[in-house]
């Protein structure tokens, strides 16, 4: 598969490279636990992942975070959405953006959400998380909170799925 760069406003660009940890390339980068959940619980989605199919392998080219800052400059803010390989994404990540958001699916990946917060709140001790259930109700929290703390709160929640966010000291990121 060719790299191809699609800069749709001057402001955003997409990557047809998989984030990862290290670049290269990687095989089915969706993890095999969510895989597997999927297969094994259609009826309980809607549409039931009709058509959906984990029996075929793809390589893909894989890059990291740290790699699309280097060629495309300190985002404002990074939204991963992988399917279960948030933490593998994150360990390819060597500084803080001042914003980023990813889901955890709670049920199936808790101990990776919780994980992630670690991770990311050792790139900079100012960190500070905020969650969302649902986006249009805005954030959970009335105030965001320490990595410690948050974790706390991510261990007990139950909602099925939230979306975490995270927020570093803005001004150190920028002058970087």
């Amino acid at each position: 598969m060719q790299s191809a760069r699609v800069r749709l406003s001057p402001n955003l660009s997409l990557s047809a490279r998989g984030p990862s940890e290290k670049s290269g390339s990687a095989v089915n980068t969706i993890s095999r636990k969510w895989a597997d959940y999927l297969t094994n619980h259609r009826e309980g989605f809607k549409y039931e992942h009709q058509g959906l199919e984990f029996s075929q392998s793809k390589s893909i080219e894989t890059t990291t975070i740290t790699d699309l800052i280097k060629l495309y400059g300190m985002p404002f803010f990074v939204k991963i959405d992988v399917e279960g390989n948030e933490l593998n994404v994150l360990r390819g990540m060597r500084q803080p953006v001042p914003f980023l958001s990813f889901e955890v699916n709670l049920e199936l990946f808790r101990e990776d959400g919780v994980e992630c917060v670690e991770r990311l709140s050792k790139l900079t001790p100012d960190g500070r998380f905020n969650y969302a259930s649902d986006c249009c109700a805005g954030f959970a929290l009335p105030e965001w909170l320490k990595p410690e703390k948050f974790i706390e709160v991510l261990k007990t929640c139950a909602d099925e799925t939230v979306e975490v966010f995270w927020k570093s000291n803005c001004d150190a990121v920028r002058s970087q």
